[in-house]
């Protein structure tokens, strides 16, 4: 069985070792890379720290594909400014976060760059509803946030199924799958409705002498 849309490959960058990971961004988009999956974190909202607006401008020099900044922070409004102005293509805040979501969503459009809204494994996915003509992208995460390299959640392919229910199919707007993306599971996420899957330690950066090798493999995969 074949996918009938285009796959989107996002890198997660986290998931490189920051010792070679711009060295490797050729063989990423070599072995086709679609995107890039920046993760910001304020050890608040999740338990770790996450990535930092200097990289994100030093990989936008050396790359024209989209990067789409994650923000799992308690307050995204004042970083807003911050990672349109590195670099970002979209920003995704969590749904979970915000105390007025619409007035975000303008403000990073406002900014010049897409919005998009990211909901944790344990949200009511009827609470996107009234945001559905202000994104253009949910990031549906299929793990707890923040902990790189923990297995895909259980309920995963039905909180696909329903998304792709309330989103319907008039409004152009791409579900993300983040989390726990495997060679063994990529396909099957992408046929239960995701349009773009993040990849990371499982996949592109499995085996991290192979970076080329395993997306080359990947793109193979998904695409037949």
């Amino acid at each position: 069985m074949n996918i009938s849309r285009a796959a989107e490959l996002s890198c997660s960058v986290i998931s490189g070792d920051p010792q070679t990971f711009i060295s490797n961004v050729e063989s990423l988009e070599l072995g086709g890379i679609d995107s890039y999956h920046f993760d910001v974190m304020d050890g608040s909202f999740v338990p770790r720290f996450g990535l930092y607006p200097e990289y994100l401008s030093m990989l936008r020099k050396i790359s024209k594909l989209p990067i789409e900044v994650h923000m799992m922070v308690e307050d995204p409004e004042p970083f807003i400014e911050v990672f349109s102005k590195a670099g970002a293509s979209r920003l995704i805040p969590h749904i979970e976060t915000l105390q007025h979501p619409i007035r975000t969503m303008l403000k990073i459009q406002d900014s010049g760059v897409f919005s998009g809204i990211a909901v944790n494994p344990g949200t009511n996915l009827i609470l996107i509803e009234p945001l559905l003509n202000y994104v253009d992208s949910v990031m549906l995460m299929s793990i707890n946030p923040g902990i790189v390299g923990h297995k895909l959640l259980d309920n995963t392919f039905s909180r696909l199924t329903n998304l792709r229910s309330i989103i319907g199919t008039e409004k152009p707007i791409k579900i993300v799958l983040d989390g726990g993306v495997t060679f063994e599971n990529a396909k099957d996420l992408l046929l239960a409705g995701a349009d773009s899957i993040v990849c990371g330690a499982g996949t592109v950066f499995k085996n991290p002498t192979k970076v080329y090798e395993n997306t080359a493999e990947l793109r193979e995969l998904v695409n037949h």
